[in-house]
């Protein structure tokens, strides 16, 4: 390694140190040199005997947070995280944290599922009465026309459209119901 090599290397690793700190150290180290270079050694010598540019520089980096604080303004990133290291894993905490989101999933379920409720029974209601109007109609137009086929398949539609709005009725009541449970059996404390 040559001088210029060695001092480049040098100065390109004294990162967030004042300017006039890096020419300072960068001519402490071009008088090493010159005094090596006066005792007859060469180059690459001296560059051994100076050691690696990059722990020369670091020797001269501080700590401070002062001086370490680049360009942007801000300090420099650490990679260590700074708590995790030092806690160790608390299984009971961590069923705590589980039981709480449950928890709250649930309750977001249930707050759903009650507004799924109001909508679906409003669409249910008409589902209904429509059912019961077929099954008039139904009975009028068998009467009208004389055949008790179309009496009965118009009635049965009718039974039917009323039937599966009271199922689906049921079906929503009892997803809120069972939701509700859920949400509740989550705030009990369970001994194992």
């Amino acid at each position: 390694m040559t001088k210029n090599e060695y001092l480049a290397q040098l100065n390109s690793h004294l990162v967030g140190i004042p300017e006039h700190e890096k020419i300072e150290i960068i001519l402490d180290f071009e008088e090493h040199f010159s005094a090596g270079l006066a005792k007859g050694k060469t180059e690459e010598e001296i560059c051994n005997d100076l050691g690696d540019p990059l722990k020369n520089a670091s020797q001269y980096i501080p700590n401070n947070a002062a001086y370490s604080v680049g360009s942007s303004g801000r300090p420099p990133v650490s990679t260590v995280p700074p708590v995790a290291a030092s806690v160790p894993y608390n299984p009971e905490a961590a069923r705590v944290q589980a039981r709480k989101s449950n928890e709250t999933t649930f309750l977001v379920l249930f707050i759903l599922a009650i507004l799924f409720a109001v909508f679906m029974y409003v669409t249910f209601i008409p589902v209904f009465i429509s059912g019961a109007v077929v099954m008039v109609s139904g009975i009028a137009a068998g009467v009208a026309l004389g055949s008790w086929i179309i009496t009965a398949l118009v009635i049965s539609v009718g039974v039917f459209l009323m039937a599966l709005s009271l199922l689906l009725m049921l079906a929503v009541t009892w997803l809120c119901i069972w939701l509700y449970k859920k949400y509740r059996s989550y705030g009990e404390v369970r001994v194992q």
